[in-house]
């Protein structure tokens, strides 16, 4: 009962279409999970910019009034106010930049 020739088995013919459909139904949602994921960063992104916004615009108004609260302790210690000298000097030492002409 033994055969001493090769037997042929005859496959079904299989469609090479239900697995590639799958790939690009699998890449074309990690896309779109991609866009989304980036659109929600991007949002993100704008509202703390405006936050930010907000917040440089509330350090500048502080430093301008800071600057006239230095170049009004600059006028009295050229006035000769010994004590807006020392908080000038204090404020040098501490790292605070001042104009030059409200330090002298």
């Amino acid at each position: 009962m033994s055969e001493n020739g090769q037997r042929t088995v005859s496959r079904p013919k299989r469609s090479i279409f239900l697995p590639l459909a799958m790939i690009a139904a699998a890449l074309l949602g990690s896309l779109a999970s991609d866009i989304y994921q980036e659109s929600r960063r991007y949002a993100v992104l704008v509202d703390r910019s405006a936050q930010l916004d907000t917040s440089m615009e509330d350090s500048r108004k502080v430093r301008r009034q800071f600057d006239v609260l230095v170049s009004g302790l600059g006028q009295l210690s050229r006035s000769g106010n010994r004590n807006a000298s020392v908080i000038l000097v204090r404020l040098e030492r501490a790292g605070v930049t001042l104009k030059p002409s409200d330090s002298e």
